[in-house]
């Protein structure tokens, strides 16, 4: 027995197997578009048309910068795309002497690369050496002998990029801090007889418990400003309410 089928059916079944090919032709297409796109995207993205050929940086002092760019591959010939802005300024902002980093990619390129640095404020003793201290009291780096405003106390051995919590160095740097930077680099201060005091061409000035710090700096500047007798020391325990004596008074 032969079954016929119905001429608008079977015109159906045609109609809709043409529209399901066509549609797997098209998606296939579109495929073929996205694979080709990625595909030229990625070697142009590779090619020397976007590699690295410039590299700008700016704020570097005592850094080391161009070594930790160096280390994260931003240098000529790198794909611009490979490099990640934000890994590189998490690179460079764990250098003690970086404050913070900067980095832009610019197409087609270039890379701009912009730090703010601490700068050396003052020496602290630490042992034989010397840690050289940012004014936020991080440790930046070890000199056998200081070239800067020396403070000179016992127990202090910080490690490198770690802050100074002594409240003696953070007094001294609140002291210094408040000091026009000409006399700044005349001072030394110690601890003697439990007190701090600072040395100024020979002439003591103490300043007691490492509190006022910033008051007990304006008196001393004010008093300087006038003038020392000779052979003087100058009393600033109590800021409010400084002296000159004779030394050993």
């Amino acid at each position: 027995m032969t079954t016929r089928v119905d001429p608008r059916l079977a015109e159906r079944r045609r109609a809709v197997a043409e529209g399901n090919a066509r549609k797997r032709l098209r998606r296939i297409f579109w495929v073929l578009v996205v694979v080709t796109f990625a595909g030229a995207t990625a070697w142009v993205a590779q090619s020397p048309w976007f590699s690295i050929a410039h590299v700008a940086v700016s704020g570097v002092g005592g850094s080391d910068t161009y070594r930790i760019l160096e280390a994260s591959d931003v240098v000529d010939g790198t794909p611009l795309i490979t490099v990640s802005p934000r890994r590189v300024e998490e690179s460079l902002e764990a250098d003690p002497w970086v404050i913070e980093a900067t980095v832009r990619r610019v197409i087609p390129d270039s890379v701009e690369v912009v730090v703010d640095e601490r700068t050396p404020f003052a020496w602290v003793r630490t042992g034989t050496r010397w840690a050289v201290i940012a004014e936020d009291s991080t440790v930046l780096r070890y000199d056998p002998q200081p070239d800067g405003p020396p403070m000179v106390f016992d127990g202090v051995t910080p490690g490198r990029g770690e802050g100074v919590v002594d409240p003696r160095v953070a007094g001294g740097v609140a002291f210094l801090a408040r000091l026009p930077v000409a006399l700044r680099d005349q001072i030394s201060l110690i601890e003697q007889d439990g007190e701090l005091r600072a040395i100024i061409e020979g002439t003591v000035v103490r300043l007691g418990l490492p509190t006022e710090m910033t008051e007990k700096a304006a008196a001393l500047q004010a008093i300087l400003e006038e003038g020392l007798p000779p052979g003087s020391m100058v009393n600033l325990v109590a800021p409010a309410r400084p002296a000159v004596v004779e030394a050993g008074a």
